[in-house]
């Protein structure tokens, strides 16, 4: 496996993650119960994490094969 099919691996996680954050963020506001927003919430912020690690790390893999300066 090279560093760019790495890093394709890593932008396809980051975008199966930007999916279900619209899911969860469409629950959110639709939810009226304040412990269920909360626990939205921090699901949310949870994969906001994850995707921004993804893509972070499908960046720096790219670099290292040298395709992004």
């Amino acid at each position: 496996m090279t560093f760019q099919d790495w890093a394709r691996e890593y932008y396809d996680s980051a975008e199966k993650i930007a999916a279900k954050l619209e899911k969860l963020q469409a629950q959110r506001k639709a939810a009226t119960d304040a412990a269920l927003i909360r626990e939205l919430n921090r699901r949310i912020g949870i994969l906001c994490s994850m995707r921004r690690d993804c893509l972070d790390t499908a960046a720096e893999l790219m670099k290292r094969k040298g395709i992004v300066k």
